[in-house]
């Protein structure tokens, strides 16, 4: 299917704007417009990241051992658990292993 195209001569850069319809304002305007556009702004509300929970297995409940995770800068193949420590008591929100 033939189609066809309509060319138009390249203008130049001016001639692609349109004048402004309004007049040129003054500079005390100038800068009353962007201060109510400012005061109409309404923040938006700020996230809360500590009231998700976090994913617990079942199993770590009543398991008698635990693994650590090492935090921080490790050498290249080093393991990111320390061995596995006995719990010596735990609550909902944490638990106490020996070293």
């Amino acid at each position: 299917m033939a189609q066809k195209y309509r060319l138009r001569a390249i203008g130049l850069p001016g001639e692609f704007f349109e004048p402004l319809s309004q007049s040129p304002t003054y500079p005390s305007e100038f800068l009353l417009r962007p201060r109510e556009t400012f005061r109409t702004l309404k923040p938006t509300p700020a996230s809360c990241y500590s009231s998700t929970s976090c994913f617990v297995p079942t199993a770590l409940n009543t398991c008698s051992h635990v693994f650590v995770k090492v935090e921080g800068l490790k050498p290249s193949l080093t393991a990111p658990y320390q061995a596995p420590f006995k719990v010596l008591s735990r609550t909902d929100k944490s638990t106490l292993q020996s070293k």
